[in-house]
């Protein structure tokens, strides 16, 4: 296969954008040329700096265009790019006016000042503490998800699957998988095996480490659970595992009786201790797993992280860049969707939320 072509320069227009899947077209001005780019590459904004890798094509409409398989971006450096980015629009209260005080104050270092100390921000008339917090968040959101992208392509994930892992863990993403690269593996995303393997690998984590060895049993819960099957003998449970990530039974036992010992465990390490005679309760774990998914974003991912992440709101407004009333509105949203789902008297929902989460 032929190496691709790499062209570089800053984002002058966004011509289009699907904010579901990240497909988006827009004009890259770089070496006094005006080149237009198309590709999942998530969101991209006016005045950043980005590095595409690709190949030219002929669109049957719209002509000579470059088609991205890689983007990298970098914030804006110089002074006209950021006031470009600023004057974008592209972050909450600030337009073209505000991005003008905003460069009198701080000059080419006005990201800098909204990444790392936002507290200066309230220099500027009309924009508050509240306001210079929300203003950090969308930024950090925004340069967060272009990171990770990036970051993901180097162990095959796609754009789109690293938009969902954004999605998920919010700005944080990076840090939460360098800890632990099997939680890709777990609700809800459910990425391939080796993707993690790959990642735990670049971070020389060991084959018999704690995090692959949980991940492991709780592949294995969940593929049997798919297969129709919500009891899974232990014998059967550790030997299946073993063998998928070639370990000995052993290790995959101690795990499983450290795990059964926990007090605290969260939704998925409760299925690690789902034995033949609690069936009940692992039966409807997987049934609520299915009925989450089934409201889509962003309500099943708020109950999910919510009742079975044991995540505050106002943790969950972190990971997606917004405020806690948001998300308190999202929760309430979501659990009538279930209610209109499985009836006002639940008499077909498997069990209510909190019950759930105790179980």
């Amino acid at each position: 296969m032929a190496e691709l072509e790499q062209i570089e320069g800053t984002v002058e227009d966004i011509i289009y954008e699907n904010e579901d899947n990240g497909y988006t077209v827009f004009e890259l001005s770089g070496g006094g040329v005006v080149t237009v780019v198309c590709g999942i590459v998530g969101e991209l904004h006016a005045g950043e700096s980005v590095v595409c890798r690709g190949r030219y094509e002929n669109h049957a409409t719209y002509g000579r265009q470059f088609h991205a398989q890689e983007c990298e971006t970098d914030m804006p450096k110089d002074l006209e790019a950021v006031y470009a980015f600023l004057a974008s629009k592209s972050l909450p209260y600030i337009g073209a006016k505000t991005a003008d005080k905003i460069i009198d104050l701080f000059g080419a270092e006005a990201l800098e000042v909204i990444a790392n100390d936002p507290a200066r921000l309230t220099q500027v008339p009309g924009i508050s503490a509240d306001k210079a917090d929300r203003i950090q968040q969308e930024f950090k959101r925004m340069f967060g998800m272009r990171e990770l992208i990036a970051y993901l392509a180097q162990f095959e994930i796609s754009p789109h699957r690293a938009m969902e892992v954004f999605r998920t863990f919010g700005p944080g993403a990076m840090q939460a998988i360098a800890a632990n690269p099997y939680l890709l593996c777990g609700e809800p995303l459910q990425l391939d095996f080796r993707h993690a393997d790959s990642i735990a690998q670049y971070y020389h984590m060991e084959g018999d480490c704690a995090q692959r060895l949980e991940a492991a049993l709780l592949r294995t819960l969940r593929h049997n659970a798919g297969n129709g099957h919500t009891c899974l003998p232990r014998t059967q449970l550790l030997e299946t595992a073993a063998g998928f990530i070639h370990q000995p039974p052993e290790k995959l036992a101690a795990m499983l009786s450290a795990r059964e010992r926990m007090s605290s465990v969260t939704r998925d390490e409760r299925l690690l201790a789902a034995a033949p005679d609690d069936a009940e309760t692992f039966e409807n774990q997987i049934l609520w797993r299915d009925a989450l998914r089934s409201l889509g974003r962003p309500y099943g991912q708020v109950l999910w992280m919510r009742f079975f992440g044991g995540l505050s709101q106002q943790e969950i407004a972190g990971r997606f860049g917004v405020s806690q009333t948001q998300v308190s509105r999202w929760e309430k949203e979501g659990r009538q969707l279930l209610r209109e789902s499985f009836g006002e008297n639940g008499e077909t929902s498997p069990v209510s939320l909190e019950k759930a989460r105790r179980s």
